[in-house]
């Protein structure tokens, strides 16, 4: 379904990233520790 729109490309990208950095529940979490909340 992707591979026929551009959208492939950035759904892409946002996996790569998701893997390397980390997703939206680990940076929470990480402010969260850094807040003491």
């Amino acid at each position: 379904f992707t591979k026929e729109y551009k959208i492939q490309l950035y759904f892409r990208r946002q996996k790569w990233m998701e893997l390397m950095w980390g997703d939206a529940d680990y940076h929470r979490e990480l402010v969260a520790q850094k807040l003491e909340v």
